[in-house]
């Protein structure tokens, strides 16, 4: 009977030593699976950088393709300074602009400025989860609160197409000290990504937003 019983205690206990050998074994896998996962996941958002090149910027992310009117006299924003617009380091901005977007709410790809004019393009992307619409009316409130004057509505809620792809378009336009300022916006919403065009023109701008973008 002793025999027996010893017999048995030596059986639970290898079983016992293989089930713990077993989890041991699993446990490298399974940090493997998860490391795995998680690169599968950032590789998965992406930004590519669009590029400048004799003042035509061209994106294959977004598809699109912006030409900077000849006649006006443009300096294009460094790197430094789009990542000191956006707080980040600039190592943020290498090939992808997902990393710095994961740093802050905002992430430009192209700052330009005619020198002569004043006027400005910008293209940028936000997470954002609503329709384009609900942007452009939040953006129009926030403009009235801050100038404490009421843009005009040119247009709002046209749609247009760059690239193959849908944007939804508006125009807004402010007179102040007997300037006038025109606000072109194009945006579109695409997996929780906003993609933002705004040219703003002011007096003396040789361009016409309709005509820049294809």
């Amino acid at each position: 009977m002793k025999k027996l019983l010893a017999l048995l205690l030596v059986l639970v206990m290898l079983f016992s030593f293989a089930a713990c050998g077993g989890e041991e074994a699993d446990a490298p896998k399974t940090e493997e699976t998860k490391t795995q996962e998680t690169q599968a996941e950032e590789e998965e958002y992406s930004i590519p950088r669009g590029e400048v090149k004799d003042n035509v910027y061209t994106s294959a992310y977004s598809g699109l393709t912006l030409t900077l009117p000849e006649a006006a006299k443009w300096r294009i924003s460094s790197d430094e300074d789009l990542a000191s617009d956006m707080d980040v380091s600039v190592s943020f901005l290498k090939d992808d602009l997902y990393p710095a977007l994961s740093q802050t709410s905002l992430a430009y790809d192209l700052k330009a400025i005619d020198t002569v004019s004043g006027s400005t393009v910008e293209i940028s992307y936000e997470f954002y989860t609503k329709t384009p619409e609900d942007y452009l009316k939040s953006v129009k409130s926030k403009m009235d609160s801050l100038s404490g004057v009421e843009y005009e509505v040119d247009q709002e809620g046209e749609k247009v197409t760059f690239g193959g792809k849908e944007y939804v378009s508006a125009v807004y336009t402010k007179e102040s000290v007997g300037t006038t300022s025109t606000l072109n916006y194009f945006v579109r919403v695409e997996e929780g990504i906003l993609h933002v065009v705004l040219i703003t023109e002011f007096y003396g701008f040789e361009g016409d937003a309709a005509t820049m973008l294809k």
